[in-house]
């Protein structure tokens, strides 16, 4: 009878003690990212620098959907996430694009890839807008006109990046990027440590 008695009271407190352990909390990348910046691989984009004389592409080769996982308080936290990788026409990668669900927004991280070295910065998050970051600044056009097309709902995004090597001593550039929504980037204003080019999108094809 004792021993019956004590099973049960062993049951009692392990139901109790799961009743008050808080809920996994999980976070999705958000509907408003998905449309702004998740694209499958196929898709590619073709550019023309503003002298006319060369010639870029970029193309997704992969998308990796990952978990974050952070366990504070007790609770178990889970960041969905996508990462895209894109390489550009010398079948090279070119950036990382990482969307992170998170609580209020989905984070986008960009890394880009140059001679050797990697470069990062927190481009976007996304609300039921894009929303600009600390390291980035965001105007937003109704419309904007790139190779005699126009394009509707564009954010222009001046953004720092900073090199992941020496994070005590970083080496930083600026970039901008005009993103149109569903149609990804259709201007790319690069700098690197050595020179700048502007690359205005000619075509592209989007697999969704």
């Amino acid at each position: 009878m004792k021993k019956r008695f004590n099973i049960v009271c062993f049951i009692v407190t392990v139901m109790i003690l799961n009743a008050c352990k808080p809920d996994p909390k999980d976070y999705f990348i958000n509907q408003t990212a998905k449309e702004w910046g998740l694209f499958k691989p196929g898709s590619w984009w073709c550019y023309v620098d503003s002298t006319m004389q060369l010639k870029d592409s970029l193309y997704i080769e992969s998308v990796n959907d990952h978990a974050i996982y952070y366990d504070s308080d007790k609770i178990r936290r889970t960041y969905h996430a996508a990462l895209l990788k894109v390489f550009n026409s010398q079948n090279s990668l070119y950036m990382d694009w990482d969307l992170i669900g998170n609580e209020h927004y989905t984070q986008l991280y960009v890394t880009r890839y140059i001679n050797n070295s990697n470069y990062v910065a927190e481009l976007l998050r996304f609300n039921t807008q894009p929303v600009q970051t600390d390291n980035s600044t965001l105007t937003k056009f109704d419309s904007v006109k790139v190779m005699g097309i126009w394009y509707k709902d564009v954010c222009q995004i001046h953004c720092s990046f900073k090199t992941s090597s020496d994070m005590n001593a970083p080496e930083v550039f600026t970039n901008d990027y005009w993103l149109a929504k569903g149609k990804w980037l259709i201007k790319r204003v690069e700098r690197t440590p050595t020179d700048t080019t502007v690359w205005l999108l000619e075509k592209y094809n989007i697999v969704r």
